[in-house]
C-alpha cells in the first residue's frame, strides 16, 4: 500500500482503540492506550488526534451521544 510499517501500525492501533472505545463498559483512555500498545497516554492522545481530527474524550463522547464514527 506504500505506506510504512509504523505508519501501518500505529493505524492499527488507533482503528483498536477505536473500537475499545464502542464497547458497552468505558474504558479509561490510559486503559485503551495500554491496550493498543502505546505506554504514555499522553503520547497515544496526541496520536490519536493526528489521526482522527479529534481527542480521546470527545470521540468517546460523540460516539456515545451521538452515534459518532470517524
Amino acid at each position: 500500500s506504500g505506506d510504512s510499517f509504523i505508519n501501518y501500525l500505529t493505524a492499527a492501533r488507533i482503528q483498536k482503540a477505536k473500537d475499545l472505545m464502542g464497547r458497552p463498559q468505558r474504558l479509561y483512555i490510559k486503559d485503551i492506550a495500554v491496550l493498543t500498545g502505546f505506554k504514555d497516554p499522553f503520547y497515544f492522545s496526541r496520536i490519536f488526534r493526528s489521526i482522527t481530527g479529534v481527542s480521546p474524550t470527545d470521540y468517546m463522547e460523540r460516539r456515545e451521544s451521538k452515534g459518532y464514527e470517524a
